[in-house]
């Protein structure tokens, strides 16, 4: 929402709370885990600030320009699409709770597909091959390189049971 930064502003300033937090709370891990929690929340933490003095500026041109906070945040709501983002926010919410049940190995790259396919318009096939990809890429490099702990779904009971041998069930949970 770079053009309304009176809703902006309070998302970036949550977002760099959020990230500075992180930041100090990965400080007191031991030193074999805090390192790349530190260097990510850092570094997010530094953009979120920039975001926000930006958007903090911007908000006080508006402000100067149209005579008014109020007038800014009436503006800004005629503007806002409310619509599309109750879809987004839908859509992120259910992908958790299809996580917690399947597991993030299937929930991340079905919900790719679906980003793609509803908010980017791509063709089924091309949303269905990145997903693909992404699943392949989630495997390889986080499930067998840096050997993530995924989060337990409650697929995870069962599937092992239901796939054929030949099927290895770290593909799936």
């Amino acid at each position: 929402t770079g053009g309304n930064p009176i809703f902006s502003l309070p998302f970036a300033l949550i977002i760099f709370v959020l990230f500075c937090s992180a930041a100090l709370l990965a400080g007191d891990w031991p030193n074999s885990v805090k390192k790349f929690p530190l260097l990510v929340s850092s570094c997010a933490a530094v953009f979120a600030f920039f975001i926000l003095i930006n958007d903090g500026l911007a908000l006080k041109l508006k402000t100067k320009n149209e005579g008014g906070l109020l007038a800014v945040a009436i503006e800004a709501g005629q503007q806002a699409s409310l619509k599309k983002a109750g879809h987004f926010f839908f859509y992120l919410i259910a992908m958790v709770l299809v996580m917690l049940v399947v597991g993030q190995k299937i929930a991340l790259p079905l919900y790719i597909a679906v980003y793609l396919s509803r908010w980017g318009g791509y063709r089924k096939r091309f949303c269905i091959g990145y997903a693909i990809v992404a699943w392949m890429f989630m495997l390889a490099f986080y499930d067998r390189v840096m050997h993530l702990f995924w989060y337990p779904s409650w697929l995870e009971q069962y599937l092992p049971g239901l796939l054929p041998q030949w099927i290895p069930a770290w593909f799936f949970v």
